[in-house]
């Protein structure tokens, strides 16, 4: 019946994905994620770049 509308199972979406995805804790731990993995790829490549020019100042 009508009235029992707010205790439905949910047939067709389990989850709002706007609110599960867009709040501000999953932006949050998104944005601090993204920073992290950005600055361990710059310190990475800073790596990669110090050990080839080891490489070439050796070898020269």
């Amino acid at each position: 019946m009508w009235w029992y509308y707010p205790y439905y199972p949910p047939l067709f979406d389990a989850y709002h994905f706007y609110l599960a995805f867009y709040s501000w804790t999953y932006l949050w731990f998104y944005y601090v994620l993204m920073a992290y993995y950005m600055e361990m790829f710059r310190a990475t490549l800073d790596l990669w770049r110090k050990y080839l020019e080891s490489l070439v100042k050796g070898g020269s």
